[in-house]
Parts: structure tokens; sequence; C-alpha cells
């Protein structure tokens, strides 16, 4: 049988996967070596496969969630993993998946399974998963953009025009902002709530959402007829769940609100600003500069936090959410995240949730997805390949290991598109692009240049990179409009893009040639390690299995 993407299943499935004692009673489904793998067990972790997958059960489903169950096995208890388990960061992450199944049972207990849906609002859903709403939607960042956009519209600007500014999506930018037909459970659930208050033809004004402002306008209603009683009770516990699901985050927030007040919580930009190129850094280096890690960097309440006492607490996070902390202001929500995951972790521990089984379970699961993960780039790391097989993956993959194109170009960029008009005749008549760049453009920095952006990778001129490279040298491209403010252009040098030499990025090309074929190798690897083990597969057990 083909073996399965062992990550892809396992991150499919819920982290329960319970444990459960050997009896007469739980027949064994699969032996590897001395480990055995009881009914139970599989029972727990395919009814989770497919309550997530949504794959009908079938035999090949049951024999490919079997298959990675005794994949895990070999790989954790018949290989050599000193290298993975001797890891710092490999422990680090451990101790957080630790800390992360706690806090998600706290969160569990004391949020989720506290929250209330009345019959009116199991009624509401189950008649607008009966309903398709047709609209479209303007979108900002900020309330004041948002406001901005709505007065706009009530002055008589159409979505098509305010589309054309607010999106770089094409597809949204060019059909005015339409999304087409969609049901309860689609979108984003204050966007919904505000959709489905709205008669055919109404605008709303602007909505928070979870990624922002929105400014719905419904341009279409069908229902569906098919609305009974019976089907209601059927479908009521899942009604239920997708309800309580939508609630969580509000009902998070208000929790949180209980526990932690935001308002108290002060920084001290001086101190952070010394704290953040430490944030990936070897403790050790830094203990010489004592004065800078004593620097008071955030206070809350009657507590107060140095360099170095911010230092110790971020040092849990896993290296892979610490190369996001990129900026003072990510710096501060990770400080925040990190005192209020203290408290909440405080309390856990106080009602002794750390003590309860289905958390060591939880933990169980994700230390497997943690290690599978470290040992799938352990078997890809160790592959060796000859010099051949890296020469035609280069060959092969040439525009991959190649420079960008690039540009030089010149720009004004101004907000009133009649100056914009006025700019670029008097370009047109010879005028200086320099002078001119210099007096009008907004953007100072190129400004400062005479208007010239120095050779860039093409990518750096996002929407415009196209419309660029595709002028001709020399001549003048615009007015262009940005997102409401208007530009004039002069591509003034090309470059195309140049292949680096094989020689000069071996290790990159061998290390992106392992990521690729990581799949296959765990595959063959896999095969060679149960051709070196005993293991067995009871498929008469398997048809007691309850789909």
């Amino acid at each position: 049988m083909k073996i399965l993407k062992i990550i892809d299943i396992l991150l499919l499935t819920t982290l329960f996967l319970i444990v459960i004692s050997c009896s007469s009673k739980d027949p064994v489904v699969a032996t590897v070596c001395d480990s055995e793998i009881h009914l139970s067990q599989f029972q727990k972790r395919y009814e989770n496969f497919l309550l997530s997958t949504g794959v009908k059960d079938n035999l090949s489903a049951r024999l490919g969630v079997l298959n990675n169950m005794i994949n895990e096995i070999l790989l954790y208890n018949y290989d050599v993993n000193t290298n993975i388990f001797d890891d710092p960061e490999y422990k680090k992450e451990q101790a957080w998946n630790k800390r992360a199944a706690v806090l998600a049972y706290l969160k569990d207990q004391e949020i989720f399974a506290k929250i209330n849906v009345t019959d009116k609002e199991l009624r509401q859903a189950y008649y607008r998963a009966h309903v398709s709403i047709a609209a479209r939607h303007l979108f900002a960042s900020t309330k004041e953009e948002a406001d901005n956009l709505y007065q706009l519209l009530m002055a008589g600007a159409s979505f098509n025009q305010l589309a054309k500014q607010v999106f770089t999506d094409t597809t949204l930018k060019n059909n005015g902002g339409y999304l087409g037909y969609f049901s309860w459970g689609d979108m984003d659930p204050a966007f919904e709530n505000a959709a489905f208050s709205l008669k055919v033809g109404e605008i709303s004004k602007p909505v928070k959402t979870a990624e922002g402002y929105s400014i719905i306008k419904v341009e279409d209603r069908k229902e569906i007829p098919l609305m009974t009683e019976d089907d209601f009770q059927k479908r009521k516990k899942n009604l239920e769940r997708s309800i309580k699901i939508s609630k969580k985050l509000p009902y998070e927030r208000a929790y949180i609100a209980k526990i932690f007040d935001s308002n108290l919580l002060k920084f001290n930009n001086d101190g952070l600003k010394v704290l953040l190129p430490m944030v990936e850094a070897p403790r050790q280096s830094l203990l010489e500069s004592t004065k800078e890690l004593n620097i008071v960097s955030a206070t809350y309440k009657e507590h107060k936090y140095t360099v170095l006492d911010l230092l110790n607490k971020l040092k849990i996070i896993p290296k892979y959410h610490l190369l996001k902390i990129n900026s003072l202001r990510k710096l501060k929500i990770a400080i925040k995240g990190i005192l209020i995951s203290d408290i909440l972790y405080d309390i856990a521990i106080q009602k002794g949730y750390d003590r309860v089984p289905v958390v060591k379970d939880i933990y169980h699961s994700m230390k497997m997805i943690t290690f599978l993960k470290y040992k799938m780039d352990d078997i890809a790391r160790s592959t060796y390949y000859p010099d051949s097989a890296i020469s035609d993956y280069y060959k092969k993959n040439i525009s991959v290991f190649s420079k960008p194109r690039k540009m030089e170009v010149r720009e004004i960029i101004v907000n009133s598109k009649s100056l914009a008009e006025n700019i670029y005749k008097w370009l047109s008549k010879g005028e200086d692009f320099g002078k001119l760049a210099r007096k009008y453009s907004i953007r100072k920095w190129s400004a400062e240049n005479n208007g010239i952006i120095n050779l860039s990778p093409i990518n750096d001129f996002g929407m415009l990179k196209d419309t660029l490279w595709n002028s001709k040298i020399g001549s003048l491209v615009g007015p262009l409009n940005i997102k409401g403010v208007y530009g004039i252009f002069r591509v003034l040098r090309k470059q195309d893009s140049r292949p680096i030499p094989l020689e000069n990025i071996k290790n990159q090309v061998l290390k992106r040639m392992q990521q690729d074929l990581k799949t296959r190798t765990v595959s063959d690897y896999l095969k060679v390690l149960r051709n070196r083990n005993n293991v067995e597969i009871y498929y008469k057990n398997l048809r007691f299995v309850k789909s």
C-alpha cells in the first residue's frame, strides 16, 4: 500500500489520542516489534480523522490511519533519535507544547464550556444556513479609513470606483468588491451578522471584523425552501457547536479582560530597543551589559520588568515564534501575550488542570507532531545526493536559483490628480524630472534622490511592476492612480533575470532539494525501517471499527 504523508494526516486529526490499557475486550489491530496498537486506540484516532477530513469510512482510509500510527511507533521507539532528543530547541518546543496543552484545557473549561446558545440562536443559524446572500464590500484597515469610504459612498461614489483604490487583489479591484454568494458559516461572524441584517440594495456602516473594517452592500438573497422541524433537530448539535466556535473569540477576550487590564500595562521604548536585538541572542553573551539589562522596560500594576526579566520570559518561546518578533510593535504584543499566558497558566495549575488525564493525552499528540516535524527534517538532511543529482535539480529549477529582474526608475508621487496631469505635461515639454521631483513629490526619500529609485528587484514595485517593466526605457508612464495618490514614472534601466552559478549556492540548492524531495525520501526511509522490524496488521480486527 502507498504510504500516506505522515505530517499531513496527523495535522488533520484532532489532538485527542487516548491510550487505553490492554484487555481481552480490546483486540490488537497491529503489532510493531514489542508494541501493540489496540482497537480502542485506533478507534479514537480514526473517528477524529473522519471528523476532521470529511472522508467516508472505507478500508483504504482505515489502513492509511493505521499505517501512520505504525510509522510513528517505528520512528519514535525503534530508530536512532539521540540528536533530536538532545536538541535544545526541540526540548524548548516540547516544554511549550506541555504549557499549551494546559492552557488549551483551561480555555475549554473556563470559556468554551460556559458559552450558552439559545434556541432562538439555533433557529436563526438553521435559517441562515438555508439562505444564500450575494454581496460586495469595501475593506479598510482602520476605522478612520472606513468612515471616509462610507462618506464617499453616501456622497455618490460607487463600489466600482472605490474598489479600485482599496483592493490590491485583481479580482476584487475590477469587480467592485463583489464576493459572490455565501451562507452561514462561510464568512467572519461579524461580517455575516451585518450582511444577514441588510435588505437587498442596502449598504452597511463600517463593520469591525477580525481583519479590519468592511462596508457591505447586499446584492441578492436566495432561500432554500427545504426547512423542516425534523431536519432542524437532526442538525441541532452541529449548529450549536458551530455557534459556540463563532462565539469563542469574544468570550475569550471578555475572560482575559477580567484577569488582565491592558490599560495598566506600560512600556518604556528605550528599554524595548535594548531588548529587541537580544530576543534571539544567547543569554550568556548578554550578561556583560548589566546596566542595560537592568533598564525597566515594562510595568504592570505593581510589577516592574527589566530587560533581563522580559528576556527570561521570552526565552521559553520556540524559535519559529521568536523569528516573527522583528519590530517594537510585535515585541509589545509578545510581551503582553506572555504576561497574560503566565496568569492563565497559574490559574490552570491552581485548578489542577495540569494533572487531568485528557491534558496528558493532548500533550502526547502535540509531542508526537513536534517529534515527527523534527524527524522528517532530520531524515531529509541526512539523505545523501551525488553532485550529478544536485546539478540536475538546479537545471530543472533554474528560475528559482536566478537573480530577479531589476529596474531603475524615476518617480514623482503627488496627492492631486490635476497636479499629476500638469507635471506630466511639463515633463513632456522637457522640464527637469529631478527638479520637479524635489519640489512636488511626497515620497521624500526618492525626492531627495531626484526621484530616482536605484536598481531594485521588480517585486519591490508591487502592483506597478508589470506596467513599468513593459514600458519603453525613457518614456513617461502615468499619471497612475495608486490607492488615492498619483504617480508619474520613467524607467531608466532594466536588468533581466540572471542565473546564479551553481558553485556559489550549492548548499542552498541542496537544502531546497532535500525539502522538495522530503516526502519521497521519508517514504523510502520508512520502507527500509519496516523491513528491519517486525510489523503485523490484524485485518480481521479492523472489521470491529465503528464508522
